[in-house]
């Protein structure tokens, strides 16, 4: 009845793993905007310092030993005369995805240039194919600025089957760093697909929850450690949001598809700091995954166990059920993997916790399953819900704790299931 009720006028942050902005289903609103209008990242995985460099005709060198060649073939004219370089090495990705340009070597070393093209404005050539050559390449700035990207690939597309990761970069010349940014883990590309995905695979009406919606993508968790999160990406994440929510007219939603195992469930000293992050921030909305580890009671992970969040628990729809297991269902089923209530009243709800969504160029698979799914369909829920009100109330202010009762009060009991299964529904 409402098709402009589609997320547009909201902003989703994924915290997560990165997510790619370079695929399909992740470059346009169903407006034709933007999708990924930010990309940040807190865990430092691609951050390079940089040093300073001189050119010698047509190379970059550092201490006399040349570390670029092509510097003839680019428009790289420092405002101030200055040349840097930095170098992000592969050998800090063997534990995680290790070979970035997918030419069957985890040695190689890509050199990033970086150099002040305007008064107070950096910009960098990245050698995105490893050869130490950015003849080929192009300028990119702030991601946020141009939405510019590069490409991390092989010379040789036959060898590397055509596989590309899209990168972007974030310069910070206090620190004399630039932030190279990308999912190598492909686990929040298809959160963000979930969530807000507009023609995914280009396939016209694939989409998902909140297709109208933009979203700002922030990378928290090292691949490199098995996704884990690193000292303080957390909370540095989620103060962008809540500055992002305090400075911007735009309804802001968070997605977490993220947990850690609870010894006293709620008693965690992130869920504490969150709480009073979200009750000084009343207009930020987030959703969380509640974990993995049931079907044992009280086991909810953090920060799903913050009072103020609205944490997912897992349901296998009917309808999945048929298409992917080949099950006839009369009815959705919580998925014995998610996490269940006891110590706490969680989770809140339960959404559907498989779906086939966004991926990097390089994964295979494109279905996942977990509560990790279950949430960014919440979160997409409440980006509809936010959009339609604020498009037919403009006056209305937005208020976290109202579209956590709707969106609770409003769910439907899942036969079978108990409040310590399935929330509210």
């Amino acid at each position: 009845n409402h098709p402009n009720y589609d997320g547009r006028g909201v902003i989703i942050f994924i915290f997560d793993t990165g997510v790619d902005p370079g695929i399909a289903g992740l470059q346009t609103t169903t407006e034709g905007k933007r999708k990924i209008i930010d990309v940040r990242d807190f865990s430092g995985t691609g951050d390079v310092t940089y040093v300073l460099a001189e050119r010698a005709g047509d190379e970059l060198r550092v201490s006399g030993k040349t570390v670029l060649r092509g510097m003839n073939a680019i428009d790289a004219k420092p405002f101030d005369g200055r040349y840097y370089f930095g170098a992000l090495n592969e050998k800090r990705f063997q534990n995680g995805l290790g070979d970035l340009n997918f030419n069957s070597s985890d040695t190689d070393v890509f050199g990033v240039l970086v150099f002040m093209d305007s008064a107070d404005h950096y910009a960098a050539f990245v050698d995105s194919d490893g050869d130490r050559d950015i003849s080929n390449e192009h300028k990119v700035t702030n991601y946020h600025e141009h939405y510019d990207t590069f490409l991390f690939h092989s010379t040789d597309s036959a060898a590397s089957s055509g596989k590309r990761l899209t990168g972007a970069v974030n310069i910070y010349p206090d620190r004399q760093i630039v932030s190279i940014y990308f999912d190598d883990g492909s686990h929040g590309t298809h959160v963000a697909g979930i969530a807000s995905g507009h023609n995914i695979d280009d396939q016209t009406g694939f989409n998902g929850v909140a297709p109208g919606a933009q979203v700002i993508a922030v990378k928290f968790a090292d691949n490199n450690a098995g996704g884990v999160t690193v000292s303080g990406s957390m909370q540095k994440a989620f103060e962008l949001a809540a500055e992002t929510a305090k400075t911007q007219s735009k309804p802001v939603v968070v997605n977490m598809s993220f947990g850690i195992g609870n010894e006293l469930e709620g008693q965690a000293a992130m869920d504490k700091w969150l709480d009073s992050l979200l009750a000084a921030t009343p207009n930020l909305t987030v959703c969380v995954s509640g974990g993995n580890e049931g079907p044992g009671l009280s086991s909810i992970g953090l920060p799903g166990s913050a009072n103020r969040v609205i944490a997912s628990g897992a349901a296998l729809p009917a309808d999945a059920a048929r298409d992917l297991y080949d099950l006839y269902l009369t009815h959705p089923v919580i998925f014995d993997f998610s996490s269940r209530g006891a110590e706490l009243a969680k989770p809140d709800i339960i959404s559907p916790g498989t779906a086939v969504s966004t991926v990097p160029d390089y994964v295979a698979g494109d279905r996942y399953n977990g509560t990790s799914m279950s949430s960014p369909y919440t979160t997409g829920c409440c980006a509809l819900l936010l959009s339609a009100m604020t498009q037919t109330f403009p006056d209305w202010k937005v208020n976290a704790y109202a579209i956590k009762r709707s969106m609770m009060l409003s769910a439907m009991h899942i036969e079978g299931a108990t409040p310590l299964d399935e929330g509210y529904g």
